[in-house]
């Protein structure tokens, strides 16, 4: 079976506390990109730019020219 290199079924997930602009503490989990807070509005993980965000060259890269 192929599969793609960065994904394992025994994968550990990691978990961060996000304050919502309500003031309460909000878990999310690395494989989630928001959560809804008790308070109804959604926090989101912030994110790291990746390369094809920044650089010149990533359209040649990625097959997209």
């Amino acid at each position: 079976m192929n599969r793609c290199p960065g994904n394992s079924s025994s994968r550990s997930l990691d978990s961060i506390v996000i304050i919502c602009s309500c003031g309460k503490e909000v878990e999310i989990f690395s494989d989630e990109q928001k959560r809804r807070c008790f308070c109804g509005r959604n926090v989101y993980q912030k994110t790291i730019p990746q390369c094809a965000d920044w650089c010149p060259s990533a359209k040649l890269c990625l097959g997209l020219i």
